[in-house]
């Protein structure tokens, strides 16, 4: 998993989703991974609702191809599980009540959370669906939030802040509403979507 981590955080991504959802589906589609130009993977979402969501990733590094699943589930704003797959291995499985995380699977840990942090796992951007949920429109500007990263068991700030809104482009029927984020200083992703809160575009 360390290994994972530090190859999706070196990548250069330009990624677009696209798909239709079902009636029942809050958001579905696909968003195609690009590194330097050329495409590499692509992650395929769907957020069933404002609690439940899941993903899978399939990426080719060259020397070896990847492939990730991953699902989330909240009550309200506190996420309650998160599981965490790589290829045919045994999941990890989050277990979260409040503060209190436990993992289990082929690692058992308990650590810490906050009670209504966003999950942002590293390279599943269909989660970032849930942070542009929780930006206050009416009070607007640079909005602070807490981010758990369940690989690193780590609870980290994120901020979100509305750049432009009511954008049209060629060939889209929808208006777009551009966000920006910041994990921990680290990590900066551009979000575009449509009007209803679709994804249209993550990147950097």
């Amino acid at each position: 998993m360390r290994f994972l981590i530090a190859a999706l955080s070196c990548l250069v991504l330009c990624q677009f989703s696209f798909g239709q959802t079902k009636q029942s589906d809050l958001d579905a589609g696909a968003f195609v991974i690009f590194m330097q130009g050329k495409q590499i993977g692509v992650e395929t979402f769907t957020v069933h609702d404002m609690e439940t969501a899941e993903g899978a990733v399939a990426l080719d590094l060259g020397t070896q191809k990847v492939n990730l699943k991953s699902s989330v589930i909240y009550r309200g704003t506190h996420p309650t599980s998160f599981t965490l797959q790589q290829d045919t291995n045994p999941p990890l499985q989050f277990a979260i009540d409040g503060t209190v995380v436990k993992l289990t699977g082929p690692a058992e840990k308990t650590g810490q959370t906050d009670a209504d942090a966003v999950v942002l796992e590293n390279g599943f951007l269909y989660q970032y669906y849930y942070l542009v949920q929780r930006y206050d429109a009416q009070k607007a500007g640079l909005q602070e939030f807490k981010a758990f990263v369940p690989s690193i068991m780590q609870t980290l700030p994120v901020s979100i802040e509305l750049k432009e809104s009511g954008l049209t482009v060629p060939g889209l029927s929808s208006r777009l509403t551009h966000y920006h984020a910041n994990l921990a200083g680290a990590v900066q992703i551009d979000i575009w979507t449509a009007v209803d809160g679709k994804l249209f575009y993550c990147g950097d």
